[in-house]
This record gives C-alpha cells, sequence and structure tokens, in this order.
C-alpha cells in the first residue's frame, strides 16, 4: 500500500518553492545587460512612468515600453520554465508585433 503512494507522489509534477523561483529570478537578471537591468530598476524600483524612464535614458516612451514588457516575458519564462514566444524575437527588433484588431489598413 505504501509503495502505491510513492508511486503516486512521484507522478505529480514537482513544486517550486518561493525560494527556487527567487533564486530563478536572481539568476536570470544576472544574464541581462546592466543597461536593461537598470531600466526595469527604473520602472519597477523607482516607480517611474515610461515617459520619465525615456528622458532619463534619452530613449523614445515607445521603447521604454516595449523593452519592459519584452524583459518582464522573459523573466517569468525563465521562472516558470515556459517556452520562448513571439515576444522574445521583439528585443532583437528582428519581428514586428501584429497589428491591433481593427487597426489594419484595407487594400483597396
Amino acid at each position: 500500500m505504501r509503495a502505491a503512494g510513492r508511486r503516486a507522489d512521484s507522478a505529480r509534477p514537482s513544486l517550486v518553492t518561493h525560494h527556487d523561483s527567487r533564486a530563478l529570478m536572481v539568476r536570470a537578471l544576472a544574464r541581462r545587460a546592466a543597461s536593461e537591468r537598470v531600466l526595469l530598476a527604473l520602472v519597477l524600483v523607482e516607480r517611474m512612468t515610461p515617459h520619465e524612464v525615456a528622458c532619463t535614458l534619452g530613449l523614445a516612451p515607445r521603447a521604454v515600453e516595449r523593452h519592459v514588457a519584452i524583459l518582464l516575458s522573459e523573466l517569468r519564462r525563465a521562472v516558470t520554465g515556459a517556452r520562448p514566444g513571439r515576444a522574445a524575437r521583439g528585443l532583437s527588433g528582428s519581428s514586428r508585433p501584429a497589428p491591433r484588431a481593427g487597426t489594419a489598413r484595407q487594400a483597396a
């Protein structure tokens, strides 16, 4: 009876503890460039708006928003282990985001 219980326990996916996820986040942040960590610190720690960060770093506000979204997505994937998605390609500028619904131009 006990052996069957052990097999059922081992079949369950392991849970990531708070400590484990924190360690994963620290490692993921350590792999980012210093400029990316500064960008995240200004937004998340200093609570600056994208416009304030853009003025401080000499970037366009939209670029700040895009980079923050991409970085947060990559950090989330590093902690959860999810596969890279479309956002991962956006940081290098190699792909453009899909147009929002209702904003695409119609060919005449």
